[in-house]
């Protein structure tokens, strides 16, 4: 799910509530990036440099509750860096203003940064979660740091109650197509991770995210 946060009373469901989760397949990696002649050859380069210069380097995300947003918070709590943050409203704009120099790093999907690092004016330092066609690329964790940062997924949800019958054929068919050698080679060529959580590790997956878009939220002055 790539959050956003948005006014509750505009949401005519409680997604916790009313849906049960019945298996997800994918995660999209968020990454950071910066331009490829820039003097940041690894995060650990660019956090040195923002610690040394708090609130100099410009990084530009999705927009105010995205989850791009939620990883450059998270990102500065683990390292104490400072950043000036310079927020979008999603689509292709956070890319753009990286590529023009606007700012000097983005946070944003992979599969967004990938042309550009294949055309040469992009380098990506650092991935939310490991990714096949970027192994070199290190996340948070492997260079020490206490906690992943958050990453979009994709998974599937039935009305609340659905009956057990039910659920013994779309569980299974749902795994099944998940762990499919062909799709998962398809699915990883356009910038996504596969990999299959099952309803219970799903939902644990939602509440571990909500928790910590929520507390962030707070921080920001965008929730109770």
């Amino acid at each position: 799910v790539y959050m956003r946060v948005t006014s509750p009373e505009s949401v005519p469901y409680d997604p916790i509530k009313d849906f049960d989760p019945i298996g997800s397949h994918t995660f999209f990696p968020l990454c950071v990036a910066v331009q490829a002649n820039s003097p940041w050859k690894t995060f650990n380069d660019l956090i040195d440099y923002a610690k040394q210069n708090p609130g100099k380097l410009r990084v530009s995300t999705a927009g105010v509750g995205s989850t791009s947003n939620f990883d450059v918070e998270i990102t500065k709590s683990l390292t104490g860096a400072e950043f000036t943050h310079v927020p979008f409203k999603g689509g292709e704009a956070v890319v753009t203003a990286l590529l023009g120099g606007h700012v000097e790093m983005s946070y944003d999907i992979v599969g967004k940064f990938m042309p550009h690092v294949e055309a040469g004016k992009v380098r990506i330092l650092l991935v939310s979660r490991k990714i096949s066609f970027l192994p070199n690329v290190p996340t948070i964790t492997e260079l020490g740091y206490k906690r992943e940062l958050l990453s979009g997924w994709h998974g599937l949800f039935a009305p609340s109650g659905l009956p057990e019958d039910a659920k013994k054929v779309l569980v299974p068919a749902i795994e099944k197509a998940v762990k499919n050698p062909e799709t998962k080679a398809k699915i990883e060529k356009i910038g996504y991770a596969v990999e299959y959580k099952s309803p219970e590790e799903q939902r644990r997956l939602m509440m571990n995210d909500y928790e910590t878009a929520k507390s962030i939220a707070v921080k920001l002055g965008l929730g109770k």
